[in-house]
């Protein structure tokens, strides 16, 4: 399954199991929107915390998108540790590992390989 596939079939899943989030910020709003209430600081204080809790809500709508390749890779990780095992897990989880894949390149490089070793 391509990855755009993933993203869009977990997506689906959130629809379908109703799931919201709630970043930490709106839930600061929140309590501030409520505490104004309370202390009936005023009815325009309410409506600018309402905006800004607009805005929280806009630019949370958009976390998805912005945290969409690690959100996938984790899911890779969870569906091959699941479906295939700890070592299908490990295995997917080393081909987003830099310095493994550094490893690699300097082990598939001989002439690389041995300028390093010579350095040392």
């Amino acid at each position: 399954m391509n990855d755009d596939k993933l993203f869009e079939n977990f997506k689906g899943y959130l629809a379908d199991q109703k799931f919201t989030y709630q970043s930490e910020a709106d839930k600061l709003v929140d309590k501030l929107i409520q505490e104004v209430k309370d202390k009936r600081i005023g009815d325009n204080v309410v409506a600018d915390l309402s905006r800004i809790k607009n805005q929280f809500e806009i630019k949370g709508n958009g976390e998805l998108k912005l945290f969409r390749n690690e959100l996938i890779k984790e899911i890779k990780f969870e569906l091959a540790s699941r479906y295939l095992g700890t070592e299908t897990r490990v295995v997917e989880a080393l081909k987003y590992d830099t310095q493994f894949q550094t490893a690699m390149d300097i082990i598939n490089n001989p002439v690389l390989y041995n300028r390093l070793l010579k350095n040392n």
